[in-house]
């Protein structure tokens, strides 16, 4: 992954929670073995979906038009992919120490 290899050390040592983008017209949820940064991509809006390959450890990727809502509280953070018929299709749990958890 070209963004791992140029930004996952300053991530890495920042301790970076999440990486945020859109652009990719699909809705992705990708973390590594020990790496405290999750990426989460929500591009799924007007331009047609891009095809998306299956991912390894949970991760999620779907090329569908959705959003994607992320819920911030004082010792975790939730992160939902949800549909464009607003049924939540992938969630997470990130805890204020790091440890991510599939559903929410």
């Amino acid at each position: 992954m070209p963004l791992q290899n140029a930004w996952g050390a300053i991530f890495q040592k920042r301790g970076l929670d999440f990486y945020l983008c859109g652009h990719d017209h699909d809705l992705q949820h990708i973390e590594f073995n020990n790496h405290p940064t999750s990426f989460v991509v929500s591009g799924a809006g007007g331009a047609r979906a891009r095809e998306t390959r299956e991912r390894k450890n949970g991760a999620f990727a779907r090329a569908v038009y959705g959003f994607t809502h992320v819920e911030l509280r004082a010792d975790r953070f939730i992160v939902r992919h949800v549909d464009a018929n607003g049924a939540t299709l992938h969630a997470f749990t990130k805890s204020a120490a790091g440890k991510v958890t599939a559903g929410a």
